[in-house]
């Protein structure tokens, strides 16, 4: 007969979780049973049930690591990284005793339903149904402060070595089980992921310094069988994690789905609520109108402390300090015939020191500020060894990572001071070719092979730092100008990880200023920069173009929102007016 989950192994490891957590999430399997046992509007009532114990809870539910024990309920922030094929599976099934006892279950949330003894499956009783998979890795350059329950990551600057990704060795079992109404057996100890410089084979995240778990993701009750979620979008998922030992049971079907290294590595997470999220800021879980007004009356303070870091890092520039500040509160707002990405704000700064001391503090500065980065070294080496674009393996039925699958307010630190001699192989005027178009364009075309190929929309900052004007194309190029003669990198550092409740208050601003509702100008301001831009392009008709006037309404419309105003004034136009002067001045 078939060998089901023992009862008692269950029990032992719902009482050794008890002292921890509620029952509901120490054991949310038995609660969802006995709601199927008790109401004939079952799944509704199990959404709803749990529902509001999510919203009750608050923050309580534990975040899903290496240690989180299975049939245990946890929540998960991540990247979608694969939207993989739909997946049968039983619903519901029953099963009969020697003494003709039927026992109805509920396999749904669950690949290894929990059986009393001495029961039997009725394999002609069972109701199949389809849900959604998703393959989720940790968020590519997430930065240690917005983490919970994490351990802290190192830099997230990418190598030549880290870049080359590994596909499954030959002698790996990668073949994914369903594991439903099958023999099989729940792990008694933890299970771990070796997290080391270079990636775990089969795991398939995006850069190698990426901490935290990679999930396959089953989404239930799907409309119209159309996928929610995208690839590259942010997820927050409570769900049920389920670790399946493949050495205790026996395989007997491969499942429609692509192939995968056992549950045991990648747990399976069974989605009981899922939700895009548009920030990683724990300090701000809402963005009401009573949080916002409270960080928005301090926002001219903060503005300011911000601009005296930003100066102090980048050699005591004021301008480029404007600039980098504006560059960090940009994001993408509209996009015209799906070509052109409105509000991107790329920023090229020349004359950048060619020292690891500069690079250390530009990078300490970003992690301490930005919510994800990535600094990326531009060497003749890495560019030509680098896999940047996602590519489809039909072997494997699997979406391999490309340091480029990069989820939306990513920035993007290009070193180009590294540049050396030497030449490019395809693979790096391939790679060269995809950073232009991602800055440029905001988009990025994924190989899925036999001439068909997808393209992804973007909304990632790009920084580069280089001694001449970037071989790169930018939106706003300005040579960094030296006021301290000889800048004391060690006092900044020292200010830079110091003062931690001073970066809370400037990381809020920031998040605040990024998502204000900005209005349209009035007409008033629309008819004034009208006749402004005409009396400029009247004087200098060769210099002041139409990518001029774009340039001047995407800085005056940045200007306004890190002064947290909601629409675009005569002040914040007359002020990048001045700004654009200045940079185009220094230019020469």
């Amino acid at each position: 007969g078939k060998k089901i989950v023992d009862s008692q192994e269950a029990t032992s490891e719902k009482c050794l979780m008890a002292s921890v957590d509620p029952p509901w999430i120490s054991a949310p399997q038995t609660l969802i049973h006995k709601i199927f046992t008790s109401s004939d509007q079952f799944e509704k009532e199990i959404k709803r049930t749990f529902l509001q114990k999510i919203i009750d809870s608050g923050s309580s539910i534990p975040h899903l690591t290496e240690a989180s024990p299975s049939k245990t309920l946890v929540r998960h922030v991540c990247m979608v990284q694969d939207v993989l094929d739909q997946e049968i599976y039983v619903k519901q099934f029953s099963a009969r005793n020697a003494q003709n006892e039927e026992y109805k279950g509920l396999s749904k949330y669950s690949d290894s339903p929990i059986i009393p003894e001495g029961f039997t499956v009725d394999y002609n009783s069972v109701n199949q149904d389809s849900r959604l998979v998703y393959y989720c890795v940790p968020i590519p350059g997430q930065t240690p402060w917005t983490m919970r329950s994490k351990k802290e990551v190192t830099h997230h600057v990418v190598n030549s070595h880290a870049c080359k990704k590994r596909s499954f060795p030959e002698d790996m079992d990668t073949t994914q089980d369903d594991g439903i109404l099958k023999r099989n057996k729940d792990l008694d100890s933890t299970v771990k992921t070796e997290i080391e410089e270079k990636p775990v084979v089969g795991l398939n995240k995006v850069l190698p310094t990426d901490v935290g778990c990679c999930c396959v993701t089953l989404l239930y009750d799907i409309k119209d069988n159309l996928s929610p979620y995208k690839i590259n979008d942010i997820v927050e998922i409570v769900g049920i994690v389920e670790r399946i030992d493949p050495a205790s049971h026996e395989i007997e079907e491969e499942t429609d789905v692509g192939k995968f290294p056992p549950s045991a590595v990648i747990p399976r997470l069974h989605c009981l609520q899922i939700k895009k999220i548009t920030h990683l800021n724990p300090k701000i879980t809402t963005l009401s109108d009573s949080v916002t007004k409270t960080i928005q009356d301090g926002i001219p303070d903060s503005r300011r402390e911000l601009l005296d870091i930003l100066r102090s890092c980048f050699l005591g520039d004021p301008l480029v300090a404007e600039y980098v500040l504006l560059h960090l509160v940009s994001y993408i707002y509209a996009r015209c015939d799906d070509v052109m990405a409105l509000g991107k704000f790329s920023l090229n700064l020349s004359k950048a020191p060619a020292t690891a001391e500069f690079r250390e503090v530009v990078m300490t500065l970003f992690t301490k500020i930005c919510e994800k980065v990535m600094m990326y070294p531009l060497t003749i080496a890495n560019l030509n060894s680098s896999t940047m674009i996602p590519k489809k393996d039909y072997n494997k039925n699997r979406l391999l990572s490309g340091i480029l699958q990069l989820s939306s307010g990513t920035h993007v630190v290009l070193d180009e001071t590294l540049m050396d001699e030497g030449q490019l192989i395809p693979n790096g005027i391939e790679n060269l070719k995809s950073l232009g178009n991602l800055i440029s364009w905001q988009k990025l075309t994924y190989d899925f092979g036999f001439n068909y190929n997808l393209e992804f929309l973007y909304d990632v900052k790009v920084l580069i730092l280089s001694e001449g004007k970037s071989l790169l194309p930018s939106d706003v190029h300005i040579p960094i100008v030296d006021y301290t003669e000889s800048p004391d990198y060690k006092a900044i550092l020292a200010v830079l990880n110091a003062d931690e409740e001073l970066w809370t208050k400037l990381r809020n601003y920031l998040t605040v200023v990024r998502h204000l509702n900005f209005c349209e100008p009035s007409a008033e301001i629309q008819d004034m920069i009208e006749k402004n831009f005409v009396e400029e392009r009247k004087k200098n008709p060769e210099e002041v173009t139409s990518d001029t006037l774009h340039r001047l309404l995407v800085t005056a419309r940045l200007f306004a929102l890190s002064h947290g105003h909601p629409s675009l004034t005569k002040h914040d136009w007359e002020k990048a007016i001045a700004l654009e002067r200045d940079r185009v001045r220094r230019l020469g």
